[in-house]
C-alpha cells in the first residue's frame, strides 16, 4: 500500500535534510502535497476551521516554504513519487506563470505534478 503525505514547510522546521527523510520512495510513499500560505496573521476574524480553538496552529513569525521550489528539490531526489499542491493560492500570483513553473515541473519529474488550485 502506499499513502500520500502532506509535508509541513514551515521554517525552522522544514530543512532539506528533513524533506529528504521524507522522499524516499522505498517509504511507501505515494505522494507528496505541500500547502501555501503566503503571509500569517497575529489574528484574524473569521476562524480558521481545522483547529479546535480556530486559530492556525503556526506562530505569525513562522516563515512557509514557497510549494513549486520545494516540489522541484522533491522532485530532484525522486523517481516514482507524486507531487502535489494543496493547495496553490492562484489569485495571489501570475497565473501565466505559474502555468509555466507548473509545466516545467512536470515535464521534469516526467509527469508527476498534480495541481490543486485554490483561491487562498
Amino acid at each position: 500500500m502506499r499513502l500520500d503525505v502532506w509535508m509541513p514547510t514551515a521554517n525552522p522546521f522544514a530543512t532539506p535534510e528533513v524533506l529528504a527523510a521524507v522522499a524516499p520512495e522505498d517509504r511507501g510513499i505515494g505522494g507528496i502535497w505541500i500547502g501555501e500560505h503566503v503571509v500569517l496573521f497575529d489574528s484574524c476574524d473569521s476562524p480558521y476551521p481545522y483547529s479546535p480553538d480556530g486559530k492556525i496552529p503556526v506562530p505569525p513569525e513562522t516563515g512557509l516554504l514557497d510549494p513549486l521550489p520545494t516540489l522541484s528539490f522533491l522532485a530532484g531526489m525522486t523517481d516514482r513519487v507524486r507531487l502535489g499542491t494543496a493547495m496553490l493560492l492562484l489569485p495571489q500570483r501570475n497565473p501565466v506563470y505559474v502555468a509555466k513553473e507548473l509545466a516545467t515541473l512536470d515535464w521534469l519529474s516526467g509527469g508527476r505534478v498534480d495541481a490543486g488550485i485554490g483561491v487562498g
